[in-house]
C-alpha cells in the first residue's frame, strides 16, 4: 500500500487500484489517524482544492501582542496584503455583511455586488487555505417554517444556502434556535442542526468580530458543504434536533 497525502495534507494509507484511503490491513495505529480526520477507514475520498498541508485543528486563540493580519499571515504562509483580505472577509461576514454575502452566493441581488463578491470571494477561499476543522461535532441553530421542516426527511440531502456558521457549542445554537423561533422573528420550529464533521469549515474564534471570553466558538462552512439527514428529534423544550452527516 501507498501513501498519499489525504485531509489534513498528511501522508494516510492509499490504494491506487481503488482510490481510496485505508485497508483492511492498515494498521490499529493508521486507522485512528483516519478517524481522528474524519476519514472511516477503507472509505473513499477524493483529492481536491480542500486538501491542505496545515494541521487540522479546533478553535485557537491570538496572544494579545499579535494582530489578526499577522496570525493569519503566519499560520497560512500568505503576504500581509492577502492576510488583510482574509480578516477583511470574516470580519465582514461575523458582522453586517452575513445576510449579503449568503444571498449573493444564492444568486440573489445584494446592493453592492462588486463589494459583496469580493468579500464572498475571499472568505472561500480563506477556507481552503485555512486548516480543516477537527474539534469535534458542531451546532447550527435556526429557524424553519413547517413546510421547510418537512423537507428534512431522513436520507434527505442538504447545502446551508451560502457560507454557513456553526458553532462548537451546543449552548450557541440554542439560543440561535431559540431567537429564530422567538416573537422577534417568529419562525415556526427552532432547529438545531448536528454534524460531527466539517471537513470544508474551519474554526474563527479567533477572527471573530466579537470575540468575547469564548465568542461564539464559530466555525465557518464553505457554500459547496452538503449534509444527509440520518436522524432528527424534538426535545423536551420544542426543539427539533436534525443530525446530518457530510456528503
Amino acid at each position: 500500500m501507498a501513501e498519499k497525502k489525504g485531509g489534513g495534507g498528511k501522508n494516510q494509507p492509499y490504494d491506487e487500484s481503488t482510490g481510496r484511503y485505508g485497508s483492511a490491513t492498515a494498521t490499529p495505529a493508521e486507522q485512528k489517524r483516519l478517524r481522528e480526520i474524519g476519514v472511516e477507514n477503507n472509505s473513499p475520498i477524493s483529492e481536491s482544492e480542500w486538501e491542505n498541508d496545515l494541521q487540522p485543528r479546533g478553535q485557537t486563540d491570538i496572544p494579545s501582542w499579535v494582530t489578526k493580519e499577522d496570525f493569519v499571515r503566519k499560520e497560512l504562509g500568505v503576504d500581509a496584503e492577502t492576510a488583510k483580505r482574509y480578516v477583511d472577509a470574516v470580519d465582514a461576514y461575523s458582522d453586517e455583511l452575513y445576510l449579503e454575502i449568503r444571498a449573493y452566493q444564492r444568486g440573489e441581488s445584494v446592493s453592492d455586488e462588486q463589494k459583496v463578491s469580493r468579500f464572498s470571494e475571499d472568505i472561500e477561499e480563506y477556507i481552503k487555505k485555512a486548516p480543516r476543522w477537527n474539534g469535534g461535532e458542531t451546532y447550527r441553530g435556526i429557524g424553519l417554517s413547517d413546510d421547510d421542516l418537512s423537507k428534512y426527511t431522513l436520507g434527505s440531502v442538504h447545502d446551508m444556502g451560502g457560507v454557513s456558521s456553526w458553532s462548537s457549542e451546543e449552548e450557541i445554537a440554542r439560543q440561535f434556535a431559540d431567537h429564530y423561533h422567538g416573537e422577534e422573528v417568529g419562525m415556526d420550529n427552532a432547529v438545531i442542526l448536528h454534524s460531527k464533521t466539517q471537513n470544508k469549515g474551519t474554526a474563527i474564534r479567533h477572527l471573530s468580530k466579537y470575540p468575547g471570553e469564548k465568542g461564539e466558538n464559530e466555525v465557518i462552512v464553505s457554500k459547496e458543504s452538503r449534509y444527509k439527514v440520518i436522524d432528527k428529534k424534538m426535545d423536551g423544550d420544542g426543539r427539533t434536533h436534525i443530525y446530518m452527516e457530510e456528503v
